[in-house]
């Protein structure tokens, strides 16, 4: 006789849908922490609170402010010579006022300058995260310097895409304005790369995948490519002396730039290459840079009759 029997036993596999399941679920928490951390990191601003330890250390008064243009909340740093002709400097994208510190607490500038330095409409603790036209920007900053005018002279400076907003400035605000400089400024549309990935990562809800400053400088760079030919269109209104200082190594705004900003209005501009530098010239080459803006401002504080 031969009897049959039936093992009820099963090994415990997996089931396929149960190992999708945990995928899935490991999917989701992965992507609200990093939805989370994305909205808390990567800001690129000190607070008020800690830059003033930081100037204390350094025995140097520094002043903290926000103001209301046009319903926008713009934030700046200033210190130096209130009654001194005025260094206004603009950062690029991302970042925030705290990219020219240094220069903010260069000991001989504050004997004889008045330096403001300003979080741009979207960055540190102007708005941030709600992303401007660059050439919105423009006209609230132009009201900012006209609000604050001391009727000193008055210097522009910018780094990277703080160099084409300071140039259009610089265009609307005619005489008001004493010299530019331009530090890796991306100015010339040709050299514009189109960067279609901009688009797509500024759509809902991806754009809120883009982590801190990144989402609104995202944005930004994404007009800013429409709307550099109109800028580059205003170069020759400009009727201050420029000084374009750039990097022939830059691997993010080509040196090239420099020559374009030259052809646009010679008679006003002057370029410095520095060798085998990169596009962080403000903070790898600051010796270089302080010594090349003083002398191109004293040079015309000392040239310029007082307003």
């Amino acid at each position: 006789m031969i009897s049959i029997y039936t093992d009820s036993f099963q090994p415990n596999m997996p089931r396929p849908y149960s190992r999708k399941k945990k995928f899935i679920r490991l999917s989701l928490i992965i992507l609200l922490s990093w939805l989370v951390l994305a909205q808390c990191t990567f800001k690129f601003r000190t607070s008020d609170a800690a830059a003033l330890k930081d100037f204390q250390k350094k025995a140097i008064s520094v002043s903290f402010d926000t103001d209301t243009i046009d319903g926008h909340q713009l934030h700046y740093v200033q210190t130096g010579l209130a009654t001194g002709p005025t260094i206004f400097f603009i950062h690029g994208s991302p970042g925030s006022w705290d990219a020219f510190k240094n220069y903010l607490a260069d000991t001989g500038w504050i004997k004889k300058y008045r330096i403001i330095s300003i979080d741009r409409p979207g960055f540190g603790y102007s708005d941030f995260g709600a992303a401007e036209k660059v050439l919105d920007q423009c006209r609230l900053l132009e009201q900012f310097i006209q609000k604050h005018n001391n009727n000193q002279p008055l210097f522009l400076a910018g780094h990277s895409l703080g160099g084409p907003i300071i140039l259009e400035m610089a265009s609307q605000l005619k005489t008001m304005v004493s010299g530019c400089i331009v530090l890796a400024g991306s100015v010339s549309p040709a050299l514009e790369t189109k960067e279609y990935y901009r688009y797509v990562l500024d759509v809902f809800p991806l754009k809120y995948l883009v982590p801190g400053a990144f989402r609104p400088s995202n944005t930004e760079l994404k007009y800013f490519k429409k709307e550099v030919g109109v800028m580059a269109a205003d170069l020759p209104q400009i009727q201050c002396p420029i000084l374009v200082i750039h990097g022939d190594k830059d691997k993010f705004v080509p040196v090239e730039n420099a020559t374009f900003i030259k052809e646009q209005n010679p008679a006003h501009v002057t370029v410095k290459i520095i060798r085998g530098a990169s596009h962080f010239i403000p903070w790898q080459h600051e010796d270089f840079i302080k010594k090349s803006m003083n002398d191109f401002m004293d040079s015309l504080v000392h040239a310029i009759p007082k307003i």
